[in-house]
């Protein structure tokens, strides 16, 4: 079953579209911000939640296809012994 799973094709536009899209977000959060947090606290405020989206869309692609990232064999082999 894992292996019908593993050969299923991922609709990489998809992560592709919100990759961009949530590039250009972040790009435009600066100028969002500027009005209320002013000229000190837009930059930080900026990167923290640029690196909290990033991250967030980082975890999302590795969970998308998690066959290179995480022992799955390994799980698989530990659920057959159990079995």
């Amino acid at each position: 079953a894992m292996e019908r799973i593993m050969r299923t094709p991922i609709y990489t536009p998809y992560s592709n579209h919100t990759g961009r899209f949530l590039a250009a977000w972040c790009y435009a959060l600066p100028a969002a911000l500027y009005p209320v947090m002013g000229n000190w606290g837009t930059i930080p405020t900026s990167l923290i939640i640029a690196y909290m989206m990033f991250g967030i869309e980082d975890i999302g692609s590795r969970i998308e296809c998690p066959w290179f990232s995480l022992p799955m064999w390994q799980y698989a082999d530990t659920i057959c012994d159990g079995v």
